[in-house]
This record gives C-alpha cells, structure tokens and sequence, in this order.
C-alpha cells in the first residue's frame, strides 16, 4: 500500500493488532522519502519498546490496522521469489522448445537462474529456521498457560476462589491460548508451504527424443498356382488279326 505524508497522519497514534487478535502497540512515527512516500513505521509496543517496520508489513483494513508478523511477512516474500523463478524457467523453456531463442541465450539464462535459485534457497533455509524457532517460542507460552489454567482450576475446586474470580481467570488464559493455537498452526502451515514450494524440481530435465523409425513392411506376394500339366494325348493301337 502506497501512502504519501498527508494520507498517514490519520493514522498516528492509531492501536495495531496482530493477525490473530492481539493487541499489539501504537504507531508513533514515521518515516518517508524525499518524494513523500511513507515506506517505514514506528512502533511503540504494548511493553513500552520501539521497532520501526516496513510499512508493507502493515494491513490497513476498515476499522483496524494489522501488523503482519515478521517471520510471516520474510516466509511470504521468499515463496514469491520461488514463485517467480519457476514461471520464469518455464517461459524459458517454453521459448527453447518453440525455437523463438537462442541456444545460447538460453543457457546464458538458465545459468542466471539456477545462481538466482540457490540464492533464494539459502534465504529459504533461514526463515525455515526462524519459523521452527516461533513455533518453539510458541509451544513454550501455551505451556506456560496451560500450567496457569491448571493452577486457577486446582483453587477453585480446594474452595480457595471464588466462582467469579475463577469465571474471570479462565475468560483471559482460555481466550491467549485459543490465539496462540492460531498462530501456531498458522506457522506451521507456513512452514508447509514453504518446504513444499522449495523442494520441487524448478528445473525439468530436457531429454532428447529419439524416433524410432518402425522396421519396413514386406509385402507378402502370393505364389500363383502352378498351371495344370498339359495331359498328352492317348495313343490308340489298333492291331488287325491276321
């Protein structure tokens, strides 16, 4: 989204939230080209620190701003890198195979691409690495709830709290845990996606057919039937007596 200066400033001071409900910070500045392009955001969170992110990582919806995680926003922009180097090897290919370039034009391109997909598969590898680190980070707060949950439950049932302050406890730990089941299966999904898209074979290997040419077919004559042997005539003898 392309916002200039005068645009953005409805939004100062405005409350981010992350994909999945929670509450995130405010934004609290800015920063623009010299042409007015507002291209990155700052943000005080909810626990008093400051980030600055690009502002395409921000969703400006109707009546909420989302921040998009940035291990989501890294997992998006590398699946598109994959994405673009695939469709570009297959118009390549495409091209060879109708003759409209160039032998060597073609492997001049096709060396510029497989250097563009190692490229991105290392860049790959590092966001894998961040989102299996999320999902662990993840795993580690749904644990600490649940030990939270159990807690609150335990002192209700001893007689120890009140059915109100129980009904108040559960609401707020039942409610995060539900948005960090979210969320976890949201990365784990991107992490799917991302192993499926990096795995498969970007490049076809190009074989050459070989026509095999069907071994000539022999007539079959057929023989003519012998003509019938020309009978000779029969010799009569006549013998007169004497």
């Amino acid at each position: 989204m392309k916002l200039l200066v005068h645009e953005f400033e409805k939004y100062m001071g405005q409350p981010l939230k992350d994909p999945y409900g929670r509450d995130v910070g405010h934004i609290v500045s800015f920063f623009a080209d010299v042409d007015g392009v507002v291209n990155e955001v700052e943000v005080e969170h909810s626990n008093g620190t400051f980030k600055c992110y690009p502002i395409t990582q921000l969703n400006f919806e109707k009546d909420r701003i989302i921040l998009i995680p940035t291990w989501k926003a890294e997992a998006i922009e590398v699946m598109r890198q994959l994405e673009i180097a695939r469709k570009r090897m297959k118009a390549l290919n495409d091209l060879h195979d109708k003759g409209e370039i160039a032998e060597h034009a073609y492997n001049e391109f096709k060396k510029k691409l497989e250097r563009d997909f190692e490229r991105i598969k290392v860049k790959s590898k590092e966001v894998k690495d961040r989102l299996r680190s999320r999902i662990a980070a993840i795993e580690k707060e749904i644990l600490e709830i649940e030990r939270a949950l159990a807690a609150v439950k335990m002192s209700r049932l001893a007689g120890e709290i009140s059915d109100s302050a129980f009904g108040r406890a559960y609401v707020l730990l039942k409610r995060s845990l539900d948005k960090y089941f979210t969320e976890k299966k949201d990365v784990e999904k991107t992490l799917d996606e991302l192993t499926k898209l990096e795995t498969e074979p970007i490049f076809i290997e190009r074989k050459e057919t070989k026509i095999s040419t069907p071994p000539p077919v022999i007539e079959k004559r057929e023989q003519p039937e012998p003509l019938p042997k020309e009978e000779k005539p029969l010799v009569v003898k006549i013998v007169e007596g004497t």
